[in-house]
């Protein structure tokens, strides 16, 4: 009868711990499938992010080392060739009013600007005098442009009585009416200069009470 109900007992255990070791293996296996889930998903995570707006290129700094090529007026600076630097930078439509401005601080520090404007033909000599006349009555560029203008009337008073005696559509014809043009915009400046003082002038009185 004891014997019996050890069998007994022993069936019964064996089919509850083997159930619970069955279910003990299922369980670690749907977990290790569950695992493996969680980290392909970890590692394909952001592979299909595309960005929220436009692609944006971000690039980094040029460490090649190699300077940028000097352009022909900086070239021809560099040799002290300033006439010839003066001749290109204004001929050069792309070259921009800033090379201009930066090439005539270069040349007045240096003090070779007499020596830029010396010797120059009439032809040469326009592309400067229009230059002046459209940089005249900028206040920022009022002490370069004043310094070129002094050292062209310097240079060349002498070649304006050749250049009335030429008649009309004649290369020194066209720069004496530049410098007429140029002479003409300096007054009407020194006038609107006048009538600002005598504004201000009211304006210190009427603060005065």
């Amino acid at each position: 009868m004891q014997v019996t109900l050890l069998l007994l007992l022993v069936g019964v255990f064996r089919k509850r711990f083997g159930d619970l070791g069955r279910r003990s293996d299922e369980y670690e296996r749907l977990q290790r499938k569950k695992d493996l889930r969680q980290g392909i998903l970890a590692r394909d995570r952001g592979k299909d992010f595309r960005g929220e707006g436009a692609d944006i290129t971000i690039q980094g700094n040029d460490r090649t080392g190699r300077p940028k090529p000097l352009k022909p007026w900086q070239q021809a600076l560099r040799r002290g060739e300033y006439s010839r630097t003066l001749d290109l930078v204004l001929a050069d439509e792309k070259s921009g009013p800033e090379n201009t401005l930066t090439l005539i601080t270069a040349l007045r520090s240096r003090g070779a600007l007499r020596a830029t404007l010396r010797d120059r033909s009439d032809e040469n000599l326009i592309p400067v005098l229009k230059w002046v006349l459209n940089n005249i009555n900028a206040p920022r560029t009022l002490h370069l442009t004043g310094d070129v203008t002094g050292a062209i009337l310097d240079l060349y008073a002498g070649r304006m009585g050749v250049w009335l005696e030429q008649g009309e559509g004649e290369v020194g014809w066209t720069c004496l009416k530049l410098v007429e043009r140029i002479g003409k915009r300096v007054r009407r400046t020194a006038e609107l200069a006048q009538q600002a003082e005598g504004c201000i002038g009211v304006m210190d009185l009427l603060a005065m009470g």
